[in-house]
């Protein structure tokens, strides 16, 4: 072995060795320390301070969070810091128990359990409601829903991606995959990282294709848009590599019904790929010139995922039937029986 494969080796050890440090200090020293409440950044605006970022989490004003942060009540990754700090993802930020975390309030909503093991549940994702809700929107989400169940166990800081294996768009329906502890979604989560699982897709899209079968293998970068927030493009550098195949199934009344394979897992992917080829999901209100009132929402259905269980090794098939509206609007729009 080479000199500089060893050096890599090493490093790569020493980096791995450091991110289990990190993890160890950021997530198990506050249960000891009672003293603070903890927030782990996973989603924010492009450029977001600490005062801003932790306007939607407290009861206080931007004026009184950033007293507190100068008082020393608000650390970031155990240090302190100063409020026109921008936060980044994972940041692990701690507050004084005495600061009140504003409440979200979840409503109850109901939806079908495919699948459910001692380690992970697969629901049926119904259209229009989110993986996970952006504290403290107060809006509901699959997340908050299976957590006041009590069928996934509670992270014990806040943390919205914790027991999340993958996620779909909110106006994207079939099944998914939720961890019912956090340990046990970063085994799930290399199956993905690996490409060991596979999910496919039916999507209604706008126009005739010129090859029934095809793959679009386009490089994705996230842009960000004030008005809109983080939105995906077309790379013109090898950014994230993604890879989509599709077959037409059928088309008629210039519109076609498409299967379709994701090869990688990018957010938007399978939306700005069709975008790409000129054949957009009907009903996407972002990455389509259509503004067809007839989809109320983007017709696209994750109807199957198959993987081998990684707990008990054995083959896991899923299928999803299209939902209700979805059949409704391709019995009114693009056949006329169905």
């Amino acid at each position: 072995m080479s000199f500089k494969r060893e050096f890599k080796n090493l490093r790569l050890k020493s980096r791995i060795a450091m991110r289990a440090f990190d993890r160890a200090v950021f997530e198990y020293i506050p249960l000891f320390n009672k003293k603070y409440n903890a927030i782990r950044v996973a989603y924010h605006r492009k450029g977001e301070n600490l005062a801003v970022y932790l306007r939607n989490h407290l009861t206080l004003d931007p004026k009184g969070i950033k007293e507190r942060i100068k008082q020393g009540k608000i650390l970031v990754n155990y240090k302190r810091i100063d409020d026109l700090y921008d936060v980044v993802r994972d940041d692990f930020i701690l507050i004084d128990k005495s600061l009140k975390l504003r409440k979200h309030n979840v409503e109850f909503l109901k939806f079908d359990i495919l699948k459910e093991t001692d380690k992970y549940l697969i629901i049926e994702k119904p259209p229009g409601i989110k993986v996970h809700s952006s504290f403290p929107d107060n809006e509901n989400s699959i997340l908050e829903c299976l957590k006041k169940t009590g069928k996934i166990d509670s992270p014990k800081y806040i943390y919205y991606e914790s027991n999340i294996v993958h996620r779909l768009d909110k106006y994207t329906s079939g099944p998914m995959i939720v961890a019912k502890k956090q340990n046990y979604a970063v085994i799930l989560k290399r199956l993905f990282k690996k490409r060991k699982i596979k999910k496919y897709y039916i999507a209604l899209t706008h126009g005739k294709f010129t090859d029934k079968r095809g793959v679009v293998e386009l490089p994705l970068i996230r842009g960000y848009d004030a008005l809109y927030g983080d939105y995906m493009v077309i790379s013109d550098k090898p950014y994230k590599w993604a890879k989509t195949l599709y077959r037409v199934i059928d088309s008629r009344n210039d519109l076609s019904l498409v299967k379709i394979k994701i090869v990688t897992g990018r957010t938007h992917q399978i939306r700005v790929h069709m975008s790409a080829l000129g054949h957009p999901v009907c009903g996407d209100s972002f990455y389509s010139i259509y503004r067809d009132k007839r989809f109320p929402r983007q017709m696209l259905h994750s109807y199957l995922l198959e993987f081998t269980d990684p707990f008990s090794k054995r083959k896991v098939k899923v299928i999803s039937p299209l939902p209700n509206d979805m059949k409704k609007i391709l019995k009114e729009v693009y056949y006329e029986s169905f």
